[in-house]
């Protein structure tokens, strides 16, 4: 696993840690990395479906398409 350092505001931090306890992350920092990877899945996806690329149903279930429709919610 790597590392990632970010620096953000204060009122930004504040924010991360608010958004991360009511998605029932552990930290703000899970929370990035959760976001982060749905956005490179999010990415992968378009790029497999511009390219006509068969694209593997067991990772973009009705569940996955409904949070993108929903936004960020839980993610449990």
């Amino acid at each position: 696993m790597s590392h990632l350092h970010v620096t953000v505001s204060k009122d930004l931090m504040g924010w991360a840690k608010a958004e991360a306890e009511a998605q029932g992350f552990a930290s703000p920092e899970e929370y990035a990395a959760f976001l982060l990877q749905r956005a490179k899945d999010g990415s992968d996806l378009r790029a497999a479906l511009l390219a006509g690329l068969p694209v593997p149903v067991s990772e973009f279930d009705v569940r996955y398409f409904d949070d993108l429709d929903r936004g960020i919610t839980d993610h449990r």
